[in-house]
């Protein structure tokens, strides 16, 4: 009878956490709209990721003190997916919701999957299954119907800003993080990384 309970509340745990991360997820984007103008890119950027470690500090810093050697070993792996999930990623989103719409940033977003499959190709020479494929074809019609309104004529005159050039720009960039994430020590837990 306590197992059932148990389980229900680990379930309702992991839902709810996946509707945190969801939500703050959509919520950069708006935020980051928002405040264009307040915060130069640069600087929201390190405010954002300054304040997310001091949250998860108390959580990060016993896991990070254990693993120091696989820290140290893994440095440049480690350098290289800051440099681009944290540093480069989300710069050029900011640098784009600067002057596209939240909603236009988002809806490139939703390409994100086509350049982790394109990064893992070239970088880790996995192709993709049928499913994958599939997947990437209905993503896409998907994207034009909803950018388009139902009517793909509409996408002729479809009003382009320059800000969603830096958010397609960010778009390998995140497949490159994505990909080398997979390389990460298998020690390093989500939190600590």
């Amino acid at each position: 009878m306590g197992g059932g309970r148990a389980l229900r509340s680990a379930r309702a745990s992991a839902f709810s956490l996946l509707a945190l991360a969801n939500l703050l997820w959509a919520g950069n984007w708006i935020i980051g709209r928002a405040l264009r103008d307040a915060f130069e890119p640069v600087a929201l950027n390190f405010w954002r990721w300054l304040i997310a470690a001091l949250v998860l500090a108390p959580f990060a810093l016993p896991e990070l003190a254990r693993a120091r050697v696989t820290l140290r070993r893994h440095a440049g792996l480690l350098a290289l997916l800051a440099l681009a999930g944290v540093a480069i990623f989300q710069t050029l989103v900011y640098l784009g919701l600067k002057t596209t719409t939240a909603i236009n940033a988002v809806l490139l977003n939703s390409s994100a999957p086509l350049f982790m499959l394109l990064c893992s190709w070239m970088l880790e020479r996995e192709t993709p299954t049928r499913r994958q494929l599939a997947g990437m074809l209905v993503s896409s019609v998907g994207i034009l119907l909803i950018v388009s309104h139902g009517a793909p004529g509409k996408l002729l005159q479809l009003e382009l800003h320059a800000g969603d050039a830096w958010i397609v720009l960010a778009m390998p960039v995140w497949g490159l993080y994505s990909v080398l994430l997979k390389r990460r020590p298998p020690d390093l837990n989500g939190v600590s990384l």
